[in-house]
């Protein structure tokens, strides 16, 4: 009896297909959103970075910070229900692994009372929604998605 014939029964049938998984690399850097009791999901990708310019720190940047946050904003008042009760918590400047590749990254953030009666054990205070808005460096927002 030779052993050919099983090891190709368990190559071709009983052992199921090696599946190898590659990493999303068009993504370059997503955030997890909370507003008004959804979740998004808010993300850079390597695209959108690409066809932006370049830019070196010794450089001005490409976009004032007060227009960043103007147009965070405007993408803001798309996804929450009131725009003016969101304050501005953070804008940073986010380098990607490819030279000279970078984009904005705006955090707003919300505070909301908790709904409804105090259980026992109930961490007593607000809930703090966050909401993070990636602008490219040709002033072009990322992408917003409802998870």
């Amino acid at each position: 009896m030779s052993i050919v014939p099983l090891i190709l029964y368990l190559v071709l049938v009983a052992v199921p297909p090696l599946t190898i998984s590659r990493p999303d690399f068009s993504r370059l850097g997503t955030s997890y959103c909370y507003a008004d009791d959804k979740q998004y999901e808010s993300l850079m990708t390597r695209d959108a970075v690409m066809e932006a310019p370049q830019w070196k720190p010794s450089e001005p940047l490409p976009f004032p910070f007060d227009k960043v946050i103007e147009i965070a904003r405007e993408e803001l008042r798309m996804w929450v229900k009131d725009e003016t009760k969101w304050e501005l918590m953070e804008l940073t400047l986010r380098q990607t692994s490819m030279s000279y590749r970078w984009y904005y990254a705006v955090r707003f953030q919300e505070e909301t009372p908790l709904p409804g009666r105090i259980q026992p054990g109930t961490r007593i205070g607000p809930r703090l929604d966050s909401f993070t808005v990636t602008i490219d460096f040709s002033g072009r927002p990322g992408i917003i998605k409802e998870r």
